[in-house]
């Protein structure tokens, strides 16, 4: 990496260096080579620049896996391309040891305790709590996980289950999300916008599916083995709307198409019937028109 020489400062006679987060730094022509090739495959020119630059920024480095470019689904972004709302698009995702790098620069962390696992009375993992210090405050700053909100699932066959990763190391995983809320809960200047992997990826791909109601519910109590046709607790407004929407008008059409012969003369009662030997309704006429009330 093409860093630019550390500058320095003289205090009282001493040479003071400056604080490392002072410093800027960019990637060499061979290394955006490198990460163009091998992490933005597909991309634009513009998307990735702009991916480049959000990395050259917070100086993650994603040759050491500390940031990561993922093409995610936006149901809400307008394809240009194909004239219809709702594309992929390139976003940035960091690794959690990239917001640990971001916190150590600082110049202010002070360490975090090991995570607080707590369980349900059927034993089974809740919520994890995990407490980040920074110097010159007397107080942690907690991120609290929710299992239900940050379990990610995976369709197998008909029905929803936990992905391998969340069955596997569930505690891992969970404390991953505490860890992130509570990093960028105390270094908001350093880390705001940037989520783990671990916090994201279960919506997105969910509403690529289709509408909530093609898969089977859960059975009960059964929240850490299989997951529910819908994703759990903690959805934003949008992701909901858009579901209920895709619902609506899935249940709408199945009426339609399954509407009994019976109402059907109803309905054709209606139209005017078009006179003998005409495929049209005969004209419209005065005697049509309703009473005008004079």
């Amino acid at each position: 990496m093409n860093q630019q020489t550390q500058a320095v400062e003289r205090e009282n006679g001493a040479i003071v260096r400056m604080p490392e987060k002072q410093l800027t730094w960019d990637f060499t022509p061979e290394q955006r080579r490198m990460i163009s090739n091998m992490f933005l495959n597909g991309a634009t020119e513009l998307e990735a620049q702009v991916l480049m630059e959000i990395a050259r920024a917070r100086r993650l480095n994603p040759l050491l896996r500390q940031i990561h470019f993922v093409k995610r689904w936006d149901s809400e972004r307008w394809d240009a391309v194909n004239r219809k709302r709702g594309c992929y698009v390139w976003s940035a995702q960091v690794a959690i040891d990239g917001l640990r790098a971001l916190a150590e620069r600082s110049g202010t962390y002070d360490g975090q305790d090991e995570p607080d696992y707590i369980y349900d009375e059927e034993g089974k993992l809740e919520l994890v709590k995990v407490r980040i210090y920074r110097k010159g405050i007397s107080r942690p700053f907690v991120g609290i996980a929710h299992w239900r909100e940050f379990v990610q699932y995976a369709k197998k066959g008909e029905e929803w289950v936990v992905n391998s990763f969340w069955k596997r190391m569930p505690h891992v995983m969970l404390s991953k999300c505490a860890e992130a809320l509570g990093i960028r809960k105390g270094f908001p200047d350093d880390t705001s916008g940037l989520y783990i992997p671990e916090e994201m990826g279960s919506e997105e791909t969910l509403l690529q599916q289709g509408p909530a109601e093609e898969t089977p519910a859960p059975a009960t109590g059964s929240n850490q083995q299989t997951g529910p046709a819908k994703l759990p607790e903690g959805k934003s407004k949008l992701e909901r709307d858009l579901e209920a929407s895709l619902a609506a008008r899935a249940k709408g059409a199945k009426v339609n198409k399954e509407r009994p012969e019976k109402e059907k003369p109803a309905l054709r009662q209606v139209a005017r019937e078009a006179p003998e030997g005409h495929d049209e309704p005969p004209p419209h006429t005065e005697a049509d028109e309703p009473p005008s009330g004079k």
